[in-house]
């Protein structure tokens, strides 16, 4: 906006190049005076036009009549928008960040005019804050996201290590119960139930149920299930190949399956 005050332009512009595979495409921004909604809505060619020699060159490219100048790379829809928003003249600056061109500036005119070297000098200069503004910009959208994805994985890593120190603790507790106590099914059951808070049951291999959590009374949900004909042995081909599975049944809801086996003996089946 003060570029085109400081030089009496009647518009002014950015054109950036968009992101990924469209890389050779520029979309205007920052569209200041036009009477028409075109501009806003062009994807140009990056070298097409005043903007497209600046953007080519890394250095300023003025036109004094767009029309008549046969130097410039042209598309039909680009044409059309110029004529359509009256614009005759241009001077376009490179935004430079060293020896990079990340897009250009433009002030353009609704009449014949030569701009001169005062005239360049000011949108040069303007070029240059508004590349240092936008790589600024860029920087602390970069910042932000990578701050985004560390927290995000930091909070993996916490979860992670949560479920590693409920393991561990879990294995602490088995080892305790079964090689300590000389527990069998039955405490192991209701130490899986105790620590993750959910029912849990083991199935023989006749789908004979032996032990359950809660008890007494039993798990309302997994006996439910255990009424079923088959449950849990007909689900046998569908956990043998990892030796677990999720399932939804109707009103009970999702139930895991986990296979008991030695080597090769199917011994039975824990569900939670």
């Amino acid at each position: 906006h003060q570029a085109r005050r400081l030089v009496a332009a009647d518009v002014s512009y950015l054109t950036l190049p968009l992101p990924g595979p469209d890389d050779h495409l520029c979309r205007i921004r920052g569209l200041e005076g036009a009477v028409t909604s075109t501009f806003r809505e062009l994807a140009i060619p990056i070298e097409t036009g005043a903007a497209g020699r600046a953007y080519a060159t890394g250095a300023p490219y003025c036109v004094s009549d767009y029309f008549s100048d046969a130097t410039i790379s042209r598309t039909p829809g680009t044409d059309a928008a110029v004529a359509q928003e009256g614009i005759v003249a241009k001077l376009a600056a490179p935004l430079r960040l060293g020896s990079q061109v990340i897009g250009t500036l433009v002030v353009a005119q609704r009449r014949r005019r030569v701009f001169t070297a005062a005239d360049i000098a000011t949108v040069s200069a303007f070029a240059t804050h508004a590349a240092l503004a936008i790589s600024k910009a860029r920087l602390v959208t970069d910042l932000s996201r990578s701050v985004e994805r560390l927290n995000e994985v930091n909070a993996e890593l916490v979860a992670e290590r949560h479920q590693i120190t409920r393991a561990l603790a879990f294995h602490e507790e088995l080892n305790r119960v079964t090689l300590v106590d000389g527990g069998g099914i039955p405490e192991i059951v209701e130490l899986l139930g105790t620590t993750t808070g959910l029912e849990a049951a083991f199935f023989d291999d006749h789908d004979a149920l032996l032990a359950s959590h809660p008890s007494p009374g039993g798990p309302a949900r997994l006996a439910e299930l255990a009424r079923q004909p088959g449950f849990p042995s007909r689900y046998l081909p569908s956990v043998c190949p990892t030796g677990r599975m999720s399932l939804s049944v109707g009103a009970v809801g999702q139930v895991a399956l986990v296979l008991v086996a030695s080597r090769n003996e199917h011994l039975g089946m824990v569900a939670v």
